[in-house]
C-alpha cells in the first residue's frame, strides 16, 4: 500500500497502563485501518481493519483538507508554530453529518483543544485548559 493511497484520520499519543503508545488510524477507498504502536520500540501492539461505509457525495474524502492543513489551522489560530507544541491528538471524526478534525496539543503548560471543519478549514471550537 502506498502512502499516497491512504488518508490518515487519527494520530494520537496516549498512555495506557504506564506504556506510551501511538494510536494511528487511516483509510483507503474501501478499508479502515487501526493500529496501536509502542512508542518506545515501535512494536505493533494491536491492529485491525474493517470495511468502511462510503462517504456521501456531499463530503467526499478528496473534498476535505488534510490532517496537516487542519494542524496548521489550529496552530495559526493559537498563534504558535509546530516547534512550540506537542500534539497529543489528531483525529478525523463525523459529527451531525459533518466531517471534522479534533486536534489537541500542549504548549506552555496548557492543553489546547480544537475542532476544525474538514471542508472549510475553519475553527469550529477551541478550548484551553491549564495544567
Amino acid at each position: 500500500m502506498e502512502a499516497a493511497s491512504v488518508t490518515f484520520t487519527k494520530e494520537k499519543l496516549d498512555h495506557d497502563d504506564g506504556i506510551a503508545r501511538y494510536e494511528i488510524e487511516f483509510v483507503t477507498d474501501t478499508t479502515k485501518y487501526e493500529y496501536e504502536i509502542n512508542a518506545s520500540d515501535a512494536a505493533v501492539m494491536e491492529a485491525s481493519l474493517e470495511p468502511i461505509e462510503q462517504i456521501s457525495a456531499t463530503a467526499k474524502q478528496q473534498d476535505i483538507i488534510t490532517l496537516e492543513e487542519a494542524k496548521a489551522a489550529a496552530l495559526d489560530y493559537a498563534g504558535m508554530s509546530a516547534e512550540q507544541v506537542r500534539f497529543t491528538k489528531i483525529e478525523q471524526d463525523y459529527d451531525d453529518g459533518m466531517i471534522e478534525y479534533e486536534i489537541e496539543f500542549y504548549a506552555n503548560g496548557k492543553e489546547y483543544s480544537f475542532v476544525i471543519d474538514a471542508v472549510t478549514g475553519s475553527v469550529l471550537e477551541m478550548e484551553i485548559e491549564m495544567d
